[in-house]
């Protein structure tokens, strides 16, 4: 958008170039577009009349831009009356230099962290249910053989002497078991 303003002149610009460029760039990127020129007055707004709005040379991202840096700032606007999220780049052409922005509202941005915390708390749920499953298997496939040599000891030492333990998976219990 900087460079498409960049390349144009006003000798090949409508009156409302500036308003239809961020029109246009609101509609393809569904987030609001500012242009101002160097005194921050709004050429263009994608979402409000231009000739409605005060001047922007004082937002710190309008600011940064018109002095050749990216800016970015987050704040209330004074315009929509919400959290907002802005990012300014500068652009120049033969006969007007100024700052394009994008502006979105930091409510998209939070439903998308709760969403990944959410997100993030389910597979860590998830994991916990696996881990906690595989655990018990596992408990089970340990203590399961104790126990049974364990009533075998009980037996034997209650006299029972003919008591034998048969345990085939070939691992320590079947030694201890034999």
């Amino acid at each position: 958008l900087a460079e498409t303003a960049t390349y144009y002149g006003p000798e090949r610009m409508p009156a409302d170039f500036y308003q239809r460029m961020a029109e246009k760039a609101g509609q393809d990127t569904d987030k609001r577009i500012t242009i101002v020129d160097s005194n921050g007055k709004v050429l263009g707004d994608s979402e409000y009349n231009p000739a409605r709005m005060e001047l922007h040379n004082d937002r710190p991202e309008i600011y940064e831009a018109l002095h050749g840096r990216v800016g970015i700032d987050t704040r209330v606007s004074n315009t929509a009356h919400k959290n907002m999220l802005y990012i300014a780049v500068p652009f120049a052409n033969q006969h007007t230099r100024g700052a394009v922005r994008l502006a979105m509202s930091l409510d998209a941005i939070e439903d998308f962290y709760r969403h990944i915390i959410w997100i993030v708390l389910l597979a860590i749920g998830i994991s916990g249910l696996i881990t906690g499953i595989i655990s018990f298997l596992l408990a089970k496939k340990i203590s399961e053989p104790v126990s049974v040599i364990t009533q075998a000891v009980k037996e034997m030492a209650e006299g029972n002497m003919k008591k034998r333990i048969s345990w085939h998976e070939g691992d320590e219990f079947s030694v201890l078991a034999g």
